[in-house]
């Protein structure tokens, strides 16, 4: 699956040509022709640039928010968090403690997943796969409405 990252270098063929990324199920898709920049205005290829960058960001904080909910899940799975220090030794030789990397991790991935936008949870909610469709008639689910909403999120955020 293409990343975020992979939406560069935008331009090809000795810069003649600019991709124009779009998002497609949450994820970058090339969707509409390139742009020939030798026929484009300089207004146009800035638009398009700034568009690509904007996607890029975009996906990069739904990738980096995603890595977070997985190690979150790892964490919760394990019953508790990691401790926050380790057994070490200090300079003297004399045992010590030291700053726990797998606890940093894991206070970094709360952040991530406190801190996340509402867009970002949107395209991280839509990339996890659309729902069964309610039937005719049927009660419709919660993870149908929720992923209705995150649609909604994404279309308004354009």
């Amino acid at each position: 699956m293409l990343r975020s990252a992979g939406m560069q270098p935008d331009r090809y063929r000795h810069d003649r040509y600019l991709r124009q990324w779009t998002i497609f199920d949450g994820h970058p898709r090339c969707l509409l022709d390139a742009m020939d920049t030798a026929k484009a205005t300089e207004e146009e290829v800035v638009a398009v640039e700034e568009l690509n960058r904007e996607l890029a960001e975009r996906l990069a904080a739904v990738e980096t928010f995603e890595a977070a909910q997985a190690l979150l899940t790892q964490v919760s799975a394990q019953g508790a968090p990691p401790p926050e220090t380790i057994p070490s030794f200090g300079a003297n030789g004399q045992p010590a403690t030291a700053p726990n990397p797998e606890w940093e991790a894991w206070h970094a991935a709360l952040a991530v997943g406190r801190d996340a936008s509402d867009l970002t949870r949107a395209y991280a909610l839509v990339r996890a796969g659309k729902p069964p469709e309610p039937a005719p008639g049927g009660a419709v689910s919660a993870e149908w409405t929720a992923y209705q909403q995150a649609v909604a999120t994404i279309e308004a955020a354009g």
